[in-house]
């Protein structure tokens, strides 16, 4: 259409300069337009209805640096409640990625990379996801330098969040300089979570949003976990 035939000239005439693109992906030329340039050195993604990221983001970028995936509003009463162990694929057509930031709102599937060059990480799991620790652990474990991690909406669920314990081989990210914790995530999912990692001591540790203080235990205060971490906000 019109607009592809607009984008290539944009392509020919910006040769050969880095590409940043904004896509609405209900365009009946996103595939399209993913698949036309090497050169592509942002791609924020605004997903408007149901639809299958994995296979979406099946092209070759080998620049990407960025990439982000947010979820419209009025796009929620599409997708459906997610299984606990999400889907997973290899995305952008290679194991090894170039991205150095990532952003998912709405997880709805993992991406299975190794993520060497990855320095800033964005989760959301609002929508009634939930993740299995050993699948977010897994993940994590693709992006050793990693330096910014924020999540958001991180649940909990008997069975399917795993509970602390020493025989889990912890996920080491000698780089993370903060971690961030936002809207409302369960404390029994972060200490789960934490506990499992190996990072330094001077880590800051931020809770953006008040979670609910019926999260904690009883006989427990939020720092008791956290006997290792210098910074806590």
């Amino acid at each position: 259409g019109r607009n592809y035939a607009l984008y290539k000239t944009f392509l020919e005439r910006s040769h050969p300069n880095p590409v940043s693109l904004f896509l609405i992906t209900w365009s009946r030329n996103a595939k399209q337009l993913l698949s036309t340039t090497p050169r592509l050195r942002r791609l924020d993604l605004l997903v408007t209805s149901a639809l299958d990221l994995a296979t979406l983001l099946d092209f070759d970028a080998p620049s990407l640096q960025c990439l982000t995936i947010a979820l419209e509003r009025n796009a929620l009463r599409f997708i459906g409640i997610p299984s606990p162990t999400l889907p997973s694929s290899i995305m952008l057509h290679r194991r090894e990625s170039s991205l150095r930031a990532l952003a998912i709102d709405v997880i709805r599937w993992v991406p299975d990379n190794h993520f060497p060059h990855l320095t800033h990480l964005y989760l959301n799991f609002r929508a009634r996801t939930v993740i299995r620790t050993t699948q977010l652990l897994s993940l994590l474990a693709n992006m050793p330098n990693l330096v910014y991690l924020t999540i958001c909406d991180l649940r909990y669920i008997e069975g399917i969040t795993m509970p602390p314990s020493r025989a889990v081989r912890p996920v080491k990210l000698r780089s993370l300089r903060c971690v961030r914790f936002a809207a409302d995530c369960h404390w029994k999912a972060i200490e789960s979570l934490m506990l499992c990692l190996a990072v330094p001591a001077d880590v800051s540790l931020c809770f953006v949003k008040p979670y609910d203080e019926s999260y904690y235990p009883k006989d427990s205060t939020p720092t008791m976990y956290l006997g290792g971490f210098t910074h806590m906000e």
